[in-house]
């Protein structure tokens, strides 16, 4: 099912490339966001169950690398803290992060809406 939903994704993610419609571009966020649905509720695997357990730890334990990146490792915590569930933790952190590479992407255009379009293409990538 998560393959299905990144496929189509993926797919979203060319066809608004190629149209560069503002309704496209928010359109394939619906997709992203059903993506990220899909992906959560999915019991976490490899990468996924180290930060499970490191948003479940608050307060969180006190080392340079908490410090070196404080939104992951305190801020999200303490969302978790607050939410007490790791579903809608993911799902507003993956919200989040989506909407400031909107975001920036708009704010890096220069009025053709091509730099605005590469936002899905950005979001798609696997290193994303």
């Amino acid at each position: 099912m998560e393959l299905t939903a990144y496929v189509l994704m993926a797919f979203g993610a060319y066809v608004a490339l190629i149209s560069s419609r503002r309704g496209v571009l928010y359109g394939w966020f619906l997709l992203y966001v059903g993506y990220s649905v899909i992906v959560r509720i999915m019991p976490p695997t490899v990468d996924m169950v180290v930060y499970s357990e490191a948003m479940a730890a608050w307060p969180p334990p006190f080392s340079f690398y908490t410090l070196r990146e404080p939104v992951v490792w305190i801020g999200v915590p303490f969302l978790h803290y607050l939410l007490n569930n790791r579903i809608a933790t993911f799902l507003i952190v993956d919200v989040l992060t989506g909407l400031i590479v909107y975001r920036a992407m708009h704010d890096l255009d220069d009025g053709d809406g091509r730099m605005f379009a590469m936002a899905p293409a950005i979001m798609t990538s696997y290193v994303f």
